[in-house]
């Protein structure tokens, strides 16, 4: 009963950061079935080891006696049965942990029998090693999950450890009470001073206390970096330098519309890398449901990032917008929608595809070509945006009306673009096929013209390898159209790569899109937009890189929409009718609102049971893998994520060293036969603080001038012992060294506080 009555809150502190360890991993890995009850009755065993080992084998000799009998009890049961053994082995846990592999590379949901034996293998041997060294050093447990929790950040689960932020919190706070109580009971205990501190009490203030910690410290801002610096910077200029950007062109350009208003990556030298998103209304949106709302757009790629380059804006005095062609529909028709901004701080104005008219700007109207509209001031007030809804947008819109209409429109068909190491790119010739591929339906523009008008959207960086031209060649083989070519892109992208906000920072060294197509092989809008501009522009298609929002549809029409920062998108745009200069929208890629309502229904209807594990075909498919790229798929680690690691672990073992070899001295002292070393090591620590011993001062008088009363007892009584030895050649027994050696310790500790005491402690390395 004693030993419950002391490792109680403990043990509860214990129990409830692996249940917290357990439920993150649930929700990384979407593990169906999972069964907390099953884990709490693990719990319960590792508890029966650890009490067999602390209670019933209290000396260290019968605990390794009773270790090596249960090896050797195993032993005897396996060796007879090797090859069943074996067989297990790899017939099922490697081709479970495989399977496992498989499926959490693709994030689809995995079974919770598929974890039990590793589950089973942890509580029986880790959690017992966990409870024996939480019941000296209680907030190990604490730093496991400090460390696990980092882990799955540093892996990519971002979203889910933002989920579970509040609750760890919680635990945390909670788990750092009970320990702090159990600490205090024990000393008290030992010290025979009756306790009367109330556990339950105690656990109620603590979970009331962590609770609204842990509530309060989710609610408070968490973008330390300044989401809308451009905001503040635009208005510094415009309100105090005058003479520094006369010009309100260059204004607009200054704080333009990005996605990293949204909350996606801050890096203005390359795109990709990781993102944290919000719920924050960007603006709201009065009228007609609108799928695309267009805030910027860029032409030019470096290899790492987009850029405007070249574009030329007409300032709109009095007089109409100049109007944009819009492609033959029925259901085409004038409509108006008023946005309102709200956390989005900008100076590019919100608008549909096919705007023509503008109302309720402050400052001066400018637009290009695409058309993408900024203002001289960022715009706080709402204003009023007249387009042509109804239109077709999307080029699988426009593909279905090509079947069923044909094509009535002037056309195009450039041959791909040729890998060249020249900044000019040249293209195959296909002159001679175009009228078989197309047909006469439509007029065709010549190539070189096309590659004239648009030259600015066939613009290719050096850095894209040529193994990003000979795949999108693969794609494309056969097209018989510049509108089928963009289809097969969009399709090859949805089929091949996965959708995800989890994604590691792309190599400086690399070009954005051949790292994602061949190493991240997942990413989010921007990794698919950038892939499908690139990509058509080798086909020969004229493609320009989109940032606004998608929309998500509410079902209602003529409403009142907030659109979110979660709705914020990129997207490519690929010529359609050269004549008319008519784009359209090329967007293999979801917003993080689609993917997560996808994602969550794919979910809700997976049956645990058809869950299954196909061992033999996992086995070949394994084989043919192997044979064929000669390599396994992994974690994929940059090189500066590498080098963080390696220093990590290497100071992590550093400290672990340090550490054993602190306790091996210290039993040394403790054990060895004579006070010198005791002597020693105390003159030593002594200095550390500034008390040392002259040159022609007596040990005994060196001791008695120290003021602190306790000190100066405590070492008279040592230099007593150390003289009768050193002298008289008499060893007391009696000395307790180890309650010596903590009094010196919490002395120095005492003298020098927490922080120093523990650098020095780190790098002298001071014990004999």
């Amino acid at each position: 009963m004693n030993w419950i009555k002391e490792r109680g809150a403990l043990i509860l502190g214990i129990l409830i950061n692996i249940l917290f360890a357990v439920k993150l991993l649930k929700d990384t890995l979407i593990i169906k079935g999972f069964s907390y009850s099953y884990v709490i009755f693990l719990f319960l065993i590792s508890l029966f080891i650890y009490w067999i080992y602390s209670y019933v084998l209290k000396n260290h000799k019968h605990r390794i006696i009773a270790t090596m009998s249960l090896l050797i009890i195993i032993f005897l049961i396996i060796y007879p049965n090797k090859m069943k053994f074996d067989n297990f082995i790899m017939g099922n846990l490697i081709d479970n942990f495989n399977e496992l592999y498989r499926l959490t590379e693709k994030a689809e949901p995995t079974a919770f029998g598929q974890y039990k034996f590793m589950f089973i293998l942890a509580f029986a041997i880790l959690v017992p090693i966990v409870l024996g060294i939480s019941y000296k050093f209680h907030k190990l447990i604490i730093f496991i999950n400090l460390a696990y929790v980092a882990s799955m950040w540093f892996l990519g689960y971002i979203e889910d450890v933002k989920k579970n932020l509040k609750l760890y919190l919680f635990i945390t706070l909670f788990s750092s009470a009970i320990f702090a109580y159990s600490k205090v009971y024990r000393k008290f205990t030992k010290d025979n001073i009756k306790v009367k501190l109330d556990f339950k009490k105690m656990v109620v203030l603590s979970c009331v206390f962590s609770l609204i910690v842990s509530s309060i410290s989710i609610i408070l801002p968490q973008n330390f970096k300044g989401k809308y610096y451009t905001y503040h910077k635009g208005k510094f200029i415009n309100k105090f330098s005058e003479g520094f950007q006369k010009n309100p062109l260059d204004v607009a350009k200054g704080s333009s519309y990005d996605l990293k208003l949204s909350g996606y990556s801050n890096n203005d030298k390359k795109l990709g890398g990781r993102i944290i998103l919000d719920d924050k209304v960007a603006f709201e949106m009065e009228g007609q449901y609108i799928k695309y709302i267009r805030g910027s757009m860029k032409n030019y790629y470096t290899g790492n990032m987009w850029k405007s380059n070249n574009i030329s804006y007409w300032k709109k005095d009095n007089q109409n917008i100049r109007e944009h062609n819009v492609f033959n529909s029925q259901d085409s028709k004038k409509c108006e929608v008023k946005i309102t901004p709200r956390e989005i701080k900008t100076t590019s104005i919100m608008v549909p595809i096919y705007p023509y008219e503008i109302n309720g700007i402050n400052g001066n109207l400018y637009y290009d070509n695409t058309p993408v509209f900024m203002s001289s001031e960022i715009q706080n007030s709402p204003y009023s945006v007249k387009y042509v809804g109804g239109a077709m947008e999307s080029i699988e819109e426009f593909q279905k009306h090509f079947k069923e209409h044909g094509r009535n429109h002037t056309t195009y068909f450039l041959g791909e673009m040729i890998n060249s190491t020249e900044e000019e790119k040249s293209f195959k010739s296909t002159e001679p096929e175009i009228q078989r591929n197309l047909g006469r339906t439509c007029s065709i523009m010549d190539g070189d013209t096309v590659k004239t008008k648009y030259n600015e959207y066939l613009q290719m960086p050096n850095s894209v390898s040529e193994r990003v031209y000979k795949l999108t060649y693969d794609i494309i083989k056969g097209s018989k159209s510049s509108e089928e070519k963009v289809e097969r892109i969009i399709n090859y992208l949805n089929k091949n790569y996965q959708y995800s906000l989890e994604v590691f920072d792309v190599p400086e060294e690399k070009d954005f899109v051949d790292y994602f197509l061949f190493d991240e092989k997942k990413g989010y809008c921007t990794y698919f937009a950038t892939a499908t501009t690139i990509m058509c522009r080798i086909a020969g298609v004229p493609a320009r890189y989109s940032e606004g929002f998608k929309v998500e549809n509410k079902g209602e029409r003529n409403t009142r929409i907030d659109v979110t920062n979660q709705e914020a998108h990129a997207w490519s745009e690929v010529l359609i009718d050269p004549e008319r200069d008519i784009w359209t929208i090329a967007d293999p890629a979801p917003t993080p609102v689609e993917y997560r309502r996808k994602k969550k229904k794919k979910n809700t209807n997976i049956n645990i049971d058809d869950i299954k594990i196909n061992k033999s075909k996992n086995k070949q498919t394994n084989m043919q893998n192997q044979e064929v790229s000669g390599e396994k798929s992994g974690i994929k680690l940059t090189p500066k994520q590498i080098k963080v690691i390696s220093i990590t672990l290497i100071f992590i073992a550093i400290l672990a060293l340090n550490y054993a070899l602190y306790k091996f001295r210290r039993k040394r002292l403790i054990k060895a036969k004579g006070i010198i070393p005791l002597y020693c090591f105390t003159a030593r620590r002594l200095k550390s603080i500034d008390i040392t011993r002259g040159e022609s001062i007596g040990d005994k008088e060196f001791v008695e001038s120290i003021k602190d009363d306790e000190l100066r007892n405590k070492l008279l009584n040592m230099v007593d012992v150390y003289y009768k030895e050193h002298y008289g050649n008499i060893t007391d027994s009696d000395f307790d060294r180890k309650e010596f050696i903590d009094f010196i310790e919490k002395y120095i500790l005492s003298v020098e506080g927490k922080l120093k005491y523990y650098i020095k402690l780190f790098f002298y390395n001071f014990m004999p």
